[in-house]
């Protein structure tokens, strides 16, 4: 059964294109007969359901994060998704993988179903051309014409703040993937406020996610040398403490999804605005304006 990729294909157009044709919105009468015939010669037959979608019977928004397991973006997702529903708006939720390829063709995926705009935690910085509202949270998007986030070089000065005042002297800190925009405003923050303060650190790029790999990327690393550690988020924090190793090094991690829940009393959680950030990257999409916006919100504690 050919799809409406195979009549993109052989059109020569993009399936955007197709979706715009077969919802009756406008396209070029020279492409309108491309279309036309490559459905005739291929027996396409439209997805009604889809149809129904992007001719606006049912509102919808697209949600792309880059991980699923990661519980911060699972409750970003949750917290739009809750207010979405009081609005009888649906949202198509799709993951990327930390792929940017993925992230492509969720963003196509996005475009083909029309949906109204597009809320998206990244996996790159990269410019991708897509001519509908975006909202970028956690991570800064290039095509974004609003950004809600924190402010994580603070948030980095404010981990060696608590160390320094706790007298440590020399830190590790397990970030995630030095290519996320997070990560490096983070380990910035980190290097800086170690310079100012004298004290040695050691930063280490690992995953946000996997539980496996963040254990043996620590395991790498002499931890007895270590008086102070960051875990940079709660399932790394997870990680740490499956090893069992050194009880009385000072520990400090971030988040504070539900999994805090789950983390002993004696690691110092710094907690994201999460639900905040959430509600109000849905309240800027769905009350969309062209203005350019930055908004930062401070972190909990």
């Amino acid at each position: 059964m050919a799809t409406i990729k195979d009549v993109a294909y052989k059109a020569g157009v993009s399936k955007a294109t197709v979706s715009r044709y077969l919802n009756n919105k406008y396209v070029s009468d020279k492409t309108k007969k491309v279309i036309e015939d490559v459905i005739k010669d291929l027996n396409y037959v439209p997805n009604k359901v889809a149809q129904g979608l992007s001719n606006q019977k049912i509102d919808i928004i697209g949600i792309i994060v880059p991980d699923l397991i990661n519980p911060f973006f699972s409750e970003i997702v949750s917290t739009i998704e809750k207010e979405a529903i009081k609005n009888n708006i649906t949202c198509m939720i799709l993951s990327s993988n930390n792929d940017i390829n993925l992230e492509k063709e969720a963003l196509q995926t996005c475009l083909d179903f029309s949906v109204k705009g597009i809320i998206i935690a990244t996996s790159s910085n990269e410019e991708i051309n897509v001519d509908i509202p975006i909202v970028a949270i956690d991570r800064c998007y290039l095509n974004a014409t609003k950004f809600i986030g924190v402010d994580n070089k603070k948030i980095g000065h404010n981990i060696i703040n608590y160390f320094v005042s706790n007298n440590k002297k020399k830190t590790l800190c397990i970030l995630g993937p030095n290519n996320v925009m997070t990560t490096r405003d983070r380990a910035c923050g980190i290097q800086e406020a170690a310079l100012k303060n004298n004290i040695d650190v050691d930063i280490v790029y690992s995953s946000y996610s996997d539980v496996e790999k963040v254990g043996q990327d620590i395991i790498k690393n002499r931890i007895e040398e270590y008086d102070s550690i960051f875990l940079g988020n709660e399932m790394i924090c997870l990680a740490f403490l499956k090893l069992g190793l050194k009880e009385n090094i000072l520990k400090m991690s971030i988040d504070g999804t539900y999994l805090s829940t789950l983390i002993k009393d004696d690691i110092k959680i710094i907690k994201q605005p999460i639900k905040k950030m959430a509600v109000l990257a849905y309240d800027k999409l769905v009350n969309w304006n062209n203005k350019i916006e930055e908004t930062i919100i401070d972190i909990e504690g």
